[in-house]
């Protein structure tokens, strides 16, 4: 099985069979109107997005407040008076794809703007995984999605944890970030045995818990090189020379 062409469903379901990552992730469901209904009467605001989808393309949040559903995509949101109204809406929506729906994490936030952590998790041809990079992804104002597609911004995890002001337990965080991402990385390592790298998103909410977004098999770089400290894109870089030496 090639990972590149693996959905986050199957990688959630793949994941969650180790339970200690698995009380990391936003509960996650293939979404059908039965189950678009039981997450938003259990959590009150849900993600839906493709099963396959890139760059954050098509991630849609709905909330209900008071009586009444909100609807957000970029920056285009619309109310409706009713579920049904609702359901209607996001059929037209998610009609040519396969979406899932999760619990939405309401994430941190610096100066108003949620954030998220990326973190580059590499594999040298016969060596251990090993974090060769991370940033954190500063949402534009107003938007849900910390993609650079969207224009976010990009800083080191480092200073977006400091504004947490969690004192001591930003060590602890950092730690946990990276155990849950060398965990996800050597778990994947098992399933598909011949990808030597995963860019794996990982977020934490406004309570300082830290959860587990997603794995992606295509990390773009563009992140690290927007960094005033290049080391780690010349880290990540130098790993992915070795390992096209090796395989060539």
């Amino acid at each position: 099985m090639n990972a590149r062409t693996v959905g986050k469903l199957q990688s959630y379901r793949f994941l969650s069979q180790d339970n200690w990552l698995a009380s990391f992730f936003p509960e996650t469901l293939l979404y059908t109107e039965s189950t678009f209904r039981h997450l938003l009467h259990k959590y009150r605001s849900v993600i839906v997005k493709p099963n396959l989808g890139v760059h954050g393309n098509g991630v849609l949040k709905i909330s209900k407040i008071m009586d009444r559903y909100r609807f957000q995509c970029d920056d285009v949101v619309k109310t409706f008076s009713n579920i049904s109204l609702l359901i209607d809406y996001l059929q037209k929506v998610t009609a040519n794809e396969c979406y899932i729906v999760q619990k939405y994490i309401e994430l941190a936030t610096i100066n108003e703007r949620p954030f998220d952590l990326r973190v580059m998790v590499q594999r040298k041809i016969d060596h251990d995984w090993e974090i060769t990079g991370q940033y954190a992804k500063v949402a534009k104002r107003g938007l849900i999605i910390t993609n650079l597609k969207s224009k976010a911004d990009v800083l080191p995890v480092e200073e977006v944890l400091l504004t947490l002001n969690v004192g001591e337990g930003q060590r602890r965080m950092q730690a946990l970030v990276h155990s849950i991402a060398l965990r996800t990385a050597q778990r994947l390592g098992e399933r598909f045995t011949e990808h030597h790298i995963w860019g794996i998103d990982i977020a934490v909410d406004r309570y300082g818990c830290v959860w587990m977004i997603e794995a992606n098999a295509r990390p773009g770089f563009r992140g690290f090189q927007k960094l005033k400290d290049r080391s780690m894109y010349r880290t990540i870089m130098e790993v992915k020379r070795y390992n096209k030496e090796l395989e060539s």
